[in-house]
């Protein structure tokens, strides 16, 4: 009977979300959860005196739809709370009135997630790449289409590119945004706690939830965080096929073709 009304408060169309949450929407490997450790790692160091934020805190600082329980009261009052999201946009996250979208260049995406998938014990792409570009589940369209749905939603875009390269005006202006007070010293801590080579200490010292139940033996989820790594990966065929299948979106995100 738990068991069942678990499921059905998990599969309904609207699971807690509020009109003053945040949705952190953004497609699988293009910088979500680098986004949240920084989120998470400022309200540790504003409100819960420094705390460490691993893999396993994460979910209790910034919750993730369909997977946490939204209807809880949010504690902190540092940060409005901002929800995690992989889904493509539907009209139950418009429950809340403000979205901040995630993406990354589609030809890094899709080498970032064709390894993540390759790795995956319960879904794994048994094709290679040239066949998982152009799958109908998992593939470049699929991607395209996501951002698609949330573009025009999105109060704030946040390149995964920026993101690596100047983190701290993206997040002072969300945040500036958004009314919430900090020191500039306070910001640049949560960043530099979220750089991935911390995470992936982090990753190694205290794992991740069911990694070893999902993920084959050796899979690293925090990898190497590289940007622009399609120039030397792909053939001038599969880059060709880019540039006609998402050429327009490229520009638009000011992405050099």
């Amino acid at each position: 009977m738990i068991s069942t009304l678990k499921n059905i408060i998990k599969g309904s169309p609207y699971r807690g979300l509020k009109k003053e949450d945040i949705v952190l929407a953004s497609f699988p490997k293009t910088g979500n959860t680098f986004t949240r450790f920084v989120l998470a790692n400022f309200i540790a160091i504003k409100e819960r005196a420094g705390e460490e934020v691993n893999f396993y805190n994460l979910g209790n600082l910034l919750p993730e739809f369909g997977k946490d329980d939204l209807r809880l009261d949010w504690q902190q009052k540092v940060l409005p709370r901002v929800v995690k999201t992989h889904e493509a946009h539907r009209n139950d996250f418009d429950e809340a009135e403000r979205f901040l979208y995630v993406m990354r260049d589609p030809r890094d995406t899709m080498i970032s997630y064709f390894k993540y998938l390759q790795a995956n014990k319960k879904v794994q792409f048994s094709g290679d790449i040239d066949a998982f570009m152009r799958d109908p589940k998992y593939g470049l369209e699929v991607y395209l289409d996501h951002i698609a749905s949330w573009k025009s939603k999105a109060n704030w875009v946040f390149r995964y590119e920026d993101l690596m390269s100047k983190p701290y005006p993206l997040f002072a202006q969300f945040l500036n945004d958004l009314g919430c007070e900090f020191e500039p010293e306070e910001l640049e801590e949560a960043i530099s706690r979220s750089q991935p080579d911390r995470m992936r200490k982090v990753e190694s010292a205290q794992g991740r939830p069911a990694q070893d139940k999902n993920f084959k033996e050796g899979y690293v989820f925090v990898r190497n965080a590289s940007t622009e790594q399609w120039k030397d990966f792909y053939s001038a065929e599969q880059l060709q096929f880019f540039k006609e299948k998402c050429g327009e979106t490229l520009g638009e995100f000011k992405y050099t073709l």
